[in-house]
């Protein structure tokens, strides 16, 4: 079941609530543009991105369960772009996460 695409601002305001509560490290250019942070791949929170956040990815991409946790490029939505942006930040070794 997909959702209904929502408008951009949507996306904007979810990205600036989670920034502000600290729960995924996320920085933002003067722009407001995000970079890419692979340590906001860390979805289970054991300072590593690994094996073990593969199944929280998954079980967010196909259930809806935690939209928030893996909506790692922030645009309100977890999709295949966020698999992408996963997979660069398992590949990239990211270690001595928050």
């Amino acid at each position: 079941m997909h959702r209904a695409r929502r408008s951009s601002t949507h996306g904007l305001v979810i990205a600036m609530i989670v920034g502000v509560a600290g729960l995924v490290p996320v920085d933002t250019t003067a722009d407001g543009q995000f970079t890419f942070d692979p340590c906001s791949c860390d979805l289970n929170h054991d300072h590593f991105v690994g094996l073990g956040d593969i199944p929280l990815l998954a079980s967010d991409y196909h259930l809806g369960t935690n939209p928030i946790r893996s909506d790692i490029n922030r645009d309100g939505f977890v999709n295949l772009l966020d698999v992408v942006w996963f997979a660069q930040g398992y590949f990239s070794g990211a270690t001595g996460c928050p």
